[in-house]
């Protein structure tokens, strides 16, 4: 069972995907952790309750048109949890990160995915499926 229900506020967790990203992408503090040209990984934290969150990003060249896939990832964590994918993002290069976050989404917890595939618009939904590390360029 999902433990996300206790965690965070209403405005970071709350029932309403776009509410929710709108919330974060405009009230969140971020801390840069990887950045490379396609793909980054960054520690997030709501201002109202301090929910912490792994951010994922992350884009594909598809070579047609610029509209390239992006996709962004918004996973809660842990205390614990936090500190491992903050460790690994800056020490191992990432290399853990997947399992990691594998890991802590296959109990069902739920995580906000905004994703915005090549020639369609973007939206925003919550999730529930164990994450897989997306792929990119």
């Amino acid at each position: 069972m999902a433990r996300t229900a206790s965690w965070g506020c209403a405005r970071c967790l709350g029932s309403d995907a776009a509410a929710a990203w709108r919330w974060l992408g405009a009230r969140e503090s971020r801390r840069g952790l990887l950045s490379e040209p396609h793909f980054s990984l960054s520690l997030t934290t709501c201002r109202a309750c301090g929910q912490r969150f792994a951010r994922v990003f992350s884009e594909r060249i598809d070579w047609r048109g610029g509209e390239d896939p992006q996709r962004t990832d918004l996973i809660p964590l842990g205390a614990e949890e936090a500190r491992a994918f903050e460790e690994d993002a800056t020490r191992s290069g990432g290399r853990g990160v997947a399992a990691l976050l594998t890991r802590v989404t296959g109990d069902g917890r739920r995580r906000l995915v905004w994703d915005w595939p090549s020639g369609q618009g973007a939206h925003i939904v919550w999730m529930t499926s164990a994450f897989r590390m997306p792929r990119h360029d």
